[in-house]
């Protein structure tokens, strides 16, 4: 999963959460983009994969700006986490990157979009 700014693919630069169908070469990308990056804001953002309702959302600011079904089998990565690079690519961010949280569960939406310093988490299962 990848949670970024990147372009779409009209080449307009969004917010991006998104995964590949596979842990292999040929993968299909699929992510949902929401409002446009502003450079030297910072920005709440937050990248929900529901397993169990197969959709993936993103929460910008802490509202929901954009929501896909994501109707592929979920895989297990084998890598270590990675954040704020591209493995494949070796990209790195150009960017501050600060209060990650990372959860085994999908968030509950009103816990995804709660914008506190520490929002309080009502319930995962």
């Amino acid at each position: 999963m990848r949670l970024a700014g990147r372009r779409r693919q009209q080449g307009a630069p969004a917010w991006a959460f998104g995964r590949h169908s596979t842990d292999a070469s040929g993968a299909v990308w699929q992510a949902t983009y929401g409002s446009n990056p502003v450079i030297g804001k910072w920005t709440h953002l937050v990248g929900v994969f529901d397993a169990t309702n197969q959709e993936i959302r993103l929460y910008v600011g802490g509202k929901l700006t954009a929501a896909r079904d994501w109707t592929y089998t979920p895989w297990n990565a084998t890598a270590s986490l990675q954040i704020g690079r591209k493995l494949s690519y070796g990209e790195y961010a150009n960017a501050g990157i600060s209060d990650i949280h990372i959860y085994n569960t999908a968030l509950p939406p009103a816990d995804a979009a709660a914008t506190g310093d520490k929002p309080a988490i009502s319930q995962l299962d």
